[in-house]
């Protein structure tokens, strides 16, 4: 199997391209970008660091290598700044979107694309929109909403974060429902008092505003690498682990045209399963709101089109 990074010089792209290349998923990994020295800089330096551990071969390459590609990493971004939302990212980004799907369609017709360039929830449903591939396909990156709420708990309770399971679902990033409800530890039901609650949810929201704060024009490639890398090893192995994503809904939760975040089992294909979680109705009707924010930011570049 081989593996493409759209954005293969920016940071998502190249500290996936390293782990992801260290786990020996891929046969080759080609890293495209508007960069030419920066993206052929990082496949001379993978190339010499990657054989001590994995057999993948890491290279540079443009949009007609797509076409033996059966995984795509859609990485690619106008740069880093701080932003009050993620949505400020939608017009810097949608023409670039628009531009690499005209790319990907006329050279790839069959992989998956995990879709990294924010906002990811509505760039995931654009994507879908103009590539024409199955839903299955195409994955929203979200994961690292879960991996710090569950951080969060971890810091609250004191309990080993490797020992903790739980979700968070809706709109990467900026509107999250925290399902407290779905928390386990060591498989067994966890229940959080009303002020342990607060104190988890104070920490992720606080993590973005002083990440910002520090104005290093640097998005958190690492935690990125680790848990793309964790979708896209699914995907290479077929393993039907259950991960986070954002996936594109047809009657699901009651909704239907729209990307928002959930557990999904992934494998080859893509989307295996949309996981089925009981939700209160208060966390219902959080949903729908979220839902319909989406829409409205999706129906925004439907009119671009």
């Amino acid at each position: 199997m081989n593996l493409a990074i759209i954005g293969g010089a920016g940071l998502l792209g190249s500290t996936t391209a390293f782990y992801a290349g260290t786990q020996n998923l891929f046969d080759e990994i080609k890293l495209i970008d508007v960069n030419p020295s920066l993206v052929t800089s990082h496949a001379m330096d993978l190339s010499q660091a990657l054989p001590s551990v994995s057999k993948t071969k890491v290279s540079v390459g443009d949009y007609a290598d797509l076409s033996d590609c059966q995984a795509i990493l859609f990485a690619a971004s106008k740069p880093e700044r701080v932003v009050s939302s993620r949505e400020e990212y939608l017009k810097e980004n949608l023409a670039l979107v628009d531009t690499i799907c005209g790319q990907i369609s006329a050279h790839c017709k069959d992989a998956v694309v995990i879709t990294a360039t924010n906002p990811a929830d509505v760039f995931n449903y654009v994507i879908w929109e103009r590539l024409g591939f199955a839903r299955e396909r195409i994955l929203g990156f979200c994961a690292n909403d879960d991996l710090r709420f569950l951080l969060a708990v971890s810091e609250v309770t004191g309990i080993p974060f490797e020992k903790l399971d739980g979700y968070c679902i809706g709109e990467h990033v900026d509107k999250l429902i925290y399902l407290f409800s779905s928390l386990k530890a060591d498989g067994v039901p966890l229940k959080l008092t009303e002020e342990e609650q607060q104190k988890v949810l104070e920490i992720p929201r606080n993590w973005l505003p002083a990440y910002q704060a520090l104005k290093c024009g640097r998005t958190a490639g690492w935690t990125s690498a680790m848990m793309l890398t964790k979708m896209l090893r699914a995907v290479a192995l077929n393993s039907g682990e259950v991960i986070p994503c954002s996936v594109i809904l047809d009657g699901e939760y009651g909704h239907s045209g729209v990307s928002v975040g959930l557990p999904v089992r992934v494998g080859t294909g893509g989307v295996q399963e949309i996981c089925t979680l009981d939700l209160t109705q208060q966390e219902q009707d959080r949903l729908g709101e979220i839902v319909q924010h989406l829409k409205g930011m999706i129906a925004c570049c439907q009119a671009d089109a």
